[in-house]
């Protein structure tokens, strides 16, 4: 029979929390292909009280 060894790999407290901490957030909005809101929004008052936000032009993307 064969021994098989598993290696477990401690993860900080870092990783855990946050496992993309390693990446940058703008690449992550171009990868996801997401639509820039800044300065590309507007407000819609629901009559529940609520507010939504949409975008003026959805094919501008990061």
């Amino acid at each position: 029979m064969r021994k098989i060894r598993v290696i477990v790999k401690d993860l900080s407290h870092e990783a855990t929390a946050n496992p993309l901490f390693s990446e940058n957030i703008m690449d992550r909005y171009t990868k996801a292909k997401v639509v820039d809101m800044r300065n590309n929004h507007i407000l819609e008052r629901t009559k529940s009280g609520y507010v939504s936000i949409k975008p003026i032009d959805p094919n501008k993307i990061y």
